[in-house]
């Protein structure tokens, strides 16, 4: 039978303290003497700030500019619609048409969700 074995006794633990006052003064302390230094960095404890999001200014003309043509293509496709069955060019168009509309969807969706 196997018998457990003893742990190896491990050495010292290193315990460290960071403590850092006003002034950025540190006072740093690894089971010792006190160590006071210079805190040269910015300490932000314990989450960052989140920037706030910036507004999307070029999502306003593109909304625009897609609304503008969904239209022209709209009064485009009923100009140059056949009626007759199985013309691929009405299909396309209309294919066409639908994928502009979902993307100025879109971008509405996007342009309301920054404001």
């Amino acid at each position: 039978m196997n018998t457990p074995h003893p742990r190896p006794r491990a050495g010292p633990r290193n315990n460290q303290q960071n403590t850092f006052g006003p002034g950025a003064t540190g006072y740093v302390n690894q089971n010792g003497p006190q160590i006071n230094t210079t805190n040269n960095t910015t300490n932000v404890y314990p989450y960052p700030p989140v920037p706030a999001r910036r507004p999307r200014p070029w999502i306003g003309w593109s909304v625009l500019s897609f609304v503008v043509l969904d239209i022209a293509f709209f009064f485009y496709g009923a100009a140059a619609y056949t009626g007759r069955y199985g013309d691929s060019g009405d299909l396309w168009r209309a294919g066409i048409s639908l994928f502009l509309m979902a993307t100025t969807g879109s971008l509405i969706r996007k342009w309301f969700r920054s404001r």
